[in-house]
């Protein structure tokens, strides 16, 4: 078959940080592709870029490939050929479903890419790089992603630190709309379990940090206060969860058991992210303390993490029947339209036969000869048809190229491209709602 479906591209288990960031692309740079395009060799192309990976899929022919192949490397200026990874057909079908569930992912059973995907798809669409074949491979992609999440548990459990003390807050505490939170250290981590907390909708913030502006410019994204450092303990009363972020000096813990003592007097939830802890440990001995530390969390992830790995299998079950439905809806494509063809070649020149001979029969036994005509054609195309199909069903494409070639089936495409303007209608609908 000359055009196949194809994917070229590298991902974080093919390329270091430093090749990747150089292959990076915003979705507009999705535009540069439209020179590649060509109607003989390369018919559609999709550009999917994130953090972790780069990826062209497309439909074309070798010719096709090479091209994808240059854009990569005039683009970037770079050779990438000890990176990239090159599939096509089924094997190009699968990956990109596996992409869609999280399963080639670098946080397994992540969701964020089923985003990626689709918004790869709409800027693809926009600038017309994209056509019926790319758009039934999302759409099925999209569907299997979808599956693959409300089937299993592949994408249940945190697998960040910072995650997962947001998930624990929401377990231990009631009402977390209600409840107030104090963070010490506006750093990365912290600034990330804020923000999980935040979209748990925690109502109430307070941000301590060694550099008061920074703290000030985190507190005004969460909506709470910014306070200094030496202002914790007058805090802590009224917060009912803490955690500790910050950088300190060993042993010199930012709260301290017997400072706490005398003000905690309503259950709290202490989160230590910290190295050297932030937290006094023995704080965990109190009745109204939880105290988790870094190495608590962790376990926690790694159990998740187990967890998912052991949906896998179940993952991949699903994969390999949305991938059967579409390779079956692929192979049956152009088929589907060279038997409509076929026939309807073999109907008009049985009817310009029979209008010849009209005028030397009676109406009657004309339309007994007619009758004749259509029964003796349905059981001359019985078999080429049926053979048709099973061509299609071994994926022998060559054999229908020389089918359309050997009957000259001129119409074949523009009839191919009306079915397909359909159904890409259809698609866009069903990517939408997606």
């Amino acid at each position: 078959m000359k055009n196949r479906v194809f994917v070229l591209g590298l991902n974080h288990k093919t390329a270091p940080l430093e090749i990747r960031e150089q292959l990076a692309y915003t979705p507009d740079d999705m535009r540069f592709l439209i020179p590649c395009l060509d109607s003989e060799c390369l018919m559609e192309a999709l550009l999917l870029s994130t953090c972790n990976r780069t990826e062209i899929y497309g439909v074309g022919s070798q010719e096709g490939r090479q091209k994808v192949e240059r854009f990569f490397e005039e683009s970037r200026s770079i050779s990438l050929k000890d990176y990239f990874y090159y599939l096509e057909e089924e094997k190009a079908v699968n990956h990109l479903f596996h992409v869609a569930a999280g399963l080639d992912s670098m946080i397994l059973g992540e969701t964020q890419i089923m985003n990626q995907i689709k918004k790869a798809f709409l800027k693809a669409q926009e600038i017309g790089t994209i056509n019926t074949v790319l758009m039934k491979m999302v759409e099925k992609a999209l569907v299997a992603g979808k599956k693959v999440r409300k089937e299993t548990n592949l994408s249940e459990g945190a697998l960040s630190v910072p995650y997962a003390a947001a998930e624990l807050g929401k377990k231990i505490l009631s009402n977390i709309n209600e409840k107030a939170l104090l963070l010490i250290g506006a750093g990365e981590t912290g600034e990330l379990a804020a923000g999980y907390f935040h979209d748990l909708g925690v109502s109430e913030f307070y941000i301590a940090n060694r550099t008061y502006s920074k703290g000030e410019t985190l507190a005004r994204k969460l909506g709470g206060t910014s306070i200094s450092l030496d202002k914790i303990y007058e805090i802590l009363p009224q917060v009912d969860i803490v955690i500790g972020a910050a950088y300190i000096e060993q042993d010199k813990y930012l709260i301290d058991r017997e400072k706490a003592i005398p003000i905690i007097y309503r259950p709290l939830l202490m989160l230590d992210l910290g190295v050297p802890r932030n937290f006094d440990p023995s704080l965990n001995e109190l009745d109204s303390i939880f105290l988790y530390s870094l190495d608590d969390l962790e376990q926690v992830v790694r159990k998740n993490l187990d967890r998912r790995k052991k949906e896998i299998p179940k993952a991949r079950k699903i994969i390999t029947e949305e991938v059967e439905k579409f390779m079956g809806w692929r192979n049956t494509l152009a088929t589907r339209t060279i038997a409509i063809e076929l026939r309807k070649q073999f109907e008009e020149l049985q009817k310009k036969e029979l209008e010849r001979f009209r005028h030397r029969f009676p109406q009657d036994l004309f339309e007994e000869l007619e009758r004749f005509s259509m029964g003796l054609l349905g059981k001359f195309l019985h078999k080429p048809l049926v053979q048709i199909k099973e061509y299609s069903r071994r994926g022998e494409f060559e054999k229908l190229h020389i089918i359309q070639e050997l009957f000259g089936l001129e119409n074949q495409k523009k009839g191919l491209k009306e079915n397909l303007e359909e159904l890409k209608e259809e698609l866009k609908e069903d990517i939408r709602k997606s």
